[in-house]
């Protein structure tokens, strides 16, 4: 009798019961009159997130900028109903992050999966925007 192949079920590395975490995308643009800086546009897009401190991946791409402060997150693939942009801010309801409006440093989707999409996060230090 041939011997069977076995495979061994890998679960997946983030489930929906992970993402506990409010999160608000919004969209900013250029102040309207002679002062400069942003105002806040409009929500976007609002879900709940997996927050994480970052890996030794989102950390070499943070090498790039200065930053005080990084998180990753993980969403849930929109499918298409919101695309994560670098133009975007984004909000994260809890109490260690009070105050905080995040950049998005870096999108990355996972084709192989379609589920979730992970995005890096960061406050930019003094002297940038």
């Amino acid at each position: 009798m041939a011997n069977k192949p076995t495979f061994e079920y890998q679960p997946p590395k983030v489930k929906t019961g992970d993402l506990r975490t409010p999160v608000e995308f919004y969209e900013y643009q250029a102040n309207s009159g002679p002062e400069p800086g942003e105002k806040q546009d409009r929500l976007v897009h609002s879900c709940f997130a997996e927050v994480y401190s970052p890996s030794m991946k989102d950390r070499d791409v943070l090498n790039t900028v200065s930053t005080e402060r990084a998180v990753t997150i993980n969403i849930r693939d929109t499918k298409g109903e919101y695309l994560p942009s670098n133009k975007d801010y984004v909000l994260i309801d809890d109490y260690r992050y009070k105050d905080l409006m995040w950049n998005i440093v870096e999108v990355r989707e996972d084709f192989a999966n379609n589920a979730f999409i992970t995005i890096l996060l960061a406050v930019y230090g003094h002297g940038q925007e």
